[in-house]
């Protein structure tokens, strides 16, 4: 339970016990994870093959850059150091996804490798620290079922996974089911301590992962025309504490989110809200704060939340909506 409520996150997260030797102090839990994944592909399947061969090439780059993800992960690298690793890794020919989201600054990319991984990393900062991390990847083959031969592809590249890479690989992986992705998180809980008295609030805890997610990696874009989906379920519970504490968040977008929810339930008469809290979303509704928003399928930049115009009555209605409650 995270402060009375516990987002649901759209992924399926395997946790198994046991799992294969390795080189790592994560290969055996990582090894862990994907066992559970053969079941699911064919559970008549005796032996596991790639859908194509992989060069030695290929193989030698995606070792190349797991060492890099040891190191992006392990170490407590600046935005600098980051940078310049990068750069030289694609021969200056590179650069990051930014995106300004009030204190928080976000910073994303793909990583443009020959070999068989597709990886893409991101971090995020508040006072140009970086607090965030995250890395994510699949592999471009996918299993096959070669003994007793059945076309049977899978998400993922098992036998690659478990052959070349885990064994290197010295982080704790997550598999999420829904998009066959691996990923890796954390969050320097030090230097969010060390900011505790400052004007923005931190979750302090690794008991509040999705939390922390929303905060420095999942809300980057506002929505106009719908609920975001954990907001959705936070005010369906009322959980007005969490709301009042989302509110001096330090991504921009939260706090938007968490004032139209308070929004919400004081139209609808669930809550009656303090005069502190309304002074507070009355400047997350007036801040000079440019943002990335969205209506419908387009996406737009450039903008403050006042600008938009969004009035309470559109901010009810597309609660209502989410909930499915007449009008």
């Amino acid at each position: 339970m995270i402060n009375g409520f516990k987002i649901s996150v759209l992924a399926c997260i395997i946790f198994t016990n046991g799992g294969l030797s390795g080189q790592t102090r994560f290969s055996a839990y990582n090894q862990s994870l994907i066992e559970p994944e053969k079941i699911l592909i064919n559970p008549g399947c005796l032996n596991y093959g790639s859908s194509r061969p992989i060069k030695k090439r290929n193989i030698k780059d995606d070792k190349k850059w797991i060492l890099f993800l040891n190191d992006f992960y392990n170490k407590d690298l600046s935005k600098e150091e980051i940078y310049r690793t990068l750069k030289e890794f694609f021969n200056y020919k590179w650069s990051y996804d930014t995106s300004k989201i009030g204190a928080v600054t976000k910073y994303q990319t793909r990583v443009r490798s020959e070999g068989n991984l597709e990886i893409f990393i991101s971090f995020s900062t508040i006072n140009n620290d970086i607090v965030f991390k995250k890395i994510s990847f699949g592999t471009r083959t996918r299993t096959d079922c070669i003994s007793p031969y059945k076309y049977a592809i899978g998400v993922q590249d098992i036998k690659y996974l478990k052959e070349i890479c885990i064994p290197i690989i010295d982080f704790p992986l997550t598999y999420y089911c829904g998009n066959g992705e691996f990923s890796c998180d954390t969050v320097f809980f030090n230097k969010l301590k060390k900011l505790s008295l400052s004007e923005y609030h931190f979750f302090l805890s690794s008991d509040d992962k999705e939390l922390n997610t929303m905060t420095w990696f999942g809300k980057d874009t506002y929505m106009m025309d719908n609920v975001d989906f954990s907001f959705a379920e936070i005010v369906k519970r009322n959980n007005r504490q969490l709301l009042y504490e989302l509110l001096s968040s330090p991504n921009y977008i939260v706090s938007i989110y968490a004032m139209e929810g308070l929004t919400f339930l004081r139209e609808t008469g669930q809550i009656e809200i303090p005069v502190d809290i309304e002074e507070k979303m009355q400047k997350i509704k007036n801040a000079n704060i440019t943002i990335t928003w969205q209506y419908s399928d387009v996406v737009r930049q450039g903008l403050t939340y006042k600008d938009l115009k969004v009035s309470t009555y559109s901010i009810v209605a597309k609660y209502k909506r989410s909930q499915n409650v007449k009008n």
